[in-house]
């Protein structure tokens, strides 16, 4: 089913290299460290994707360019009615929106992750489009770890919380369609 697997990225592999040969700034550190838990974040999903048993076609961690704009996604899966985008965040604490803007506890100004979706989920829409694809999409942030809160969310926001992984999956897994070749 994973017809796409994920790979480190080459940042990543990067850091894990300098990183037991040199003190790293603190500034890269934490970056570092960031792209170390979000790669651990991804795979955690990706393992809970594999185990579906629906007909589907499983992509992650892709790069695109469509006019002249660049975008990845996390994870895709691709079944016969529906494409699923996926941004997965392993991020962990209290977080909260105030209006339109997200931030972690006590206050701190976080870049929305729902802003990054809408983006992604535009920016391939057009791209299949200029392929000459028409398929639905639904997007989804999955935030991965479990101690994680998000308060203040609208009910309808495109969200799954950890507590509700498990449940959604069983959901994808009651898909009977098949794909076919177009797919």
């Amino acid at each position: 089913m994973a017809f796409k697997p994920r790979t480190k990225p080459a940042e990543l592999l990067l850091f894990e290299n300098l990183d037991p040969r040199m003190t790293l700034p603190l500034k890269e550190k934490q970056h570092y460290l960031n792209l170390k838990k979000g790669y651990e974040g991804e795979c955690i999903f990706v393992a809970m994707m594999e185990k579906l048993q629906c007909d589907c076609l499983l992509l992650n961690d892709l790069l695109f360019t469509v006019r002249g704009t660049t975008f990845q996604i996390d994870s895709l899966l691709i079944t016969a009615e529906m494409i699923y985008l996926f941004e997965i965040k392993n991020y962990e604490g209290d977080f909260y929106y105030e209006g339109d803007t997200f931030f972690k506890k006590p206050r701190q100004e976080w870049t929305d992750p729902l802003i990054q979706l809408a983006r992604s989920e535009s920016l391939l829409r057009q791209l299949l489009h200029q392929l000459g694809f028409d398929f639905p999409i639904t997007s989804n942030v999955v935030f991965i770890n479990k101690a994680f809160t998000l308060y203040q969310v609208p009910l309808d926001s495109p969200i799954i919380f950890p507590t509700q992984i498990r449940r959604y999956l069983n959901e994808l897994n009651s898909i009977l369609s098949k794909l076919t070749r177009r797919h």
